[in-house]
């Protein structure tokens, strides 16, 4: 590892250690994947520059893997393939990341012309300092309960 290498191991380690232990019981599957994602996501908003650099990555934090080892462990246990399940933790991983990269919020910070007039009422009508967490809560509540039941 060179410097930047290991400045970005650092960053991540103290990412990672932000999330909260999970709470993860196959009988309430849906319960702990929502757990995990809100708690991934905190964490790493927290360090939105860091986030878009760290997202390349490769996972190698073993706090990270252990995480992710969890989520599947849970999943495989009521049913779902390892193959699937891994689909679900990255199936919630473009969901928090993606919350964190692309932000409602910036994006509509400058004021709206009469071209758009159904944009600028949405646009008004919502908290600028709480649309993305809220918009987050919709997704990922939305994929988690689209999930279906294992076989």
């Amino acid at each position: 590892m060179d410097g930047k290498d290991d400045i970005l191991e650092l960053v991540t380690e103290i990412m990672v250690a932000d999330i909260p232990a999970s709470d993860l019981r196959p009988q309430d599957w849906r319960g702990g994947l929502l757990h995990w994602a809100r708690g991934y996501r905190e964490a790493f908003a927290k360090h939105p520059n860091a986030v878009a650099i760290i997202a390349r990555r490769a996972v190698t934090i073993s706090d990270s893997r252990q995480a992710y080892d969890d989520v599947i462990e849970m999943l495989t246990a009521v049913g779902w393939t390892h193959a699937a399940a891994l689909r679900v933790a990255f199936g919630i991983d473009y969901v928090v990341l993606g919350s964190i990269l692309a932000p409602f919020s910036p994006g509509f910070d400058q004021p709206l012309g009469d071209e758009y007039p159904a944009l600028r009422t949405a646009v008004r009508t919502v908290d600028a300092a709480e649309v993305d967490a809220d918009a987050f809560q919709d997704a990922i509540t939305a994929y988690v309960a689209g999930l279906p039941d294992p076989a």
